[in-house]
């Protein structure tokens, strides 16, 4: 069946889908009439949403805290320091027990030993 024979067989279905199209282009045309203007677009972004970071003190709805991004890197590569520092595990060599044997096995015990979560939790 082609397009044709489908859309066009009824006058139900082309006049809902003439009316769909004239819908359409009046939300195009009118959004990009909307955006273009300030308030309509904040009026937009209140409803759907939008860009909701406002920098600035007198605001009080985001604080910058780093001046510069080199900053941000710093502070960064010391919290991942610490994260990895209170993740390492330490093993001791008991019996001479390490290295482990190939197919020996191993327990973990944990948070995640149970659930195994890859990624962000």
């Amino acid at each position: 069946m082609n397009f044709k024979t489908l859309v066009w067989k009824g006058k139900l279905t082309r006049a809902w889908f003439l009316v769909t199209i004239i819908v359409m282009v009046i939300l195009f045309t009118v959004t990009m009439i909307a955006t273009q203007n300030r308030g309509l677009r904040n009026m937009i972004y209140l409803g759907i949403g939008g860009p909701s970071a406002i920098l600035g003190e007198e605001r009080g709805i985001f604080t910058v805290y780093y001046e510069t991004k080199e900053d941000v890197l710093e502070v960064a590569l010391a919290l991942n320091k610490e994260i990895a520092e209170e993740g390492f595990v330490l093993l001791r060599n008991e019996n001479n027990s390490l290295p482990l044997n190939r197919g020996a096995n191993v327990s973990v015990l944990g948070r995640s030993s149970v659930d195994l979560l890859y990624g962000v939790w």
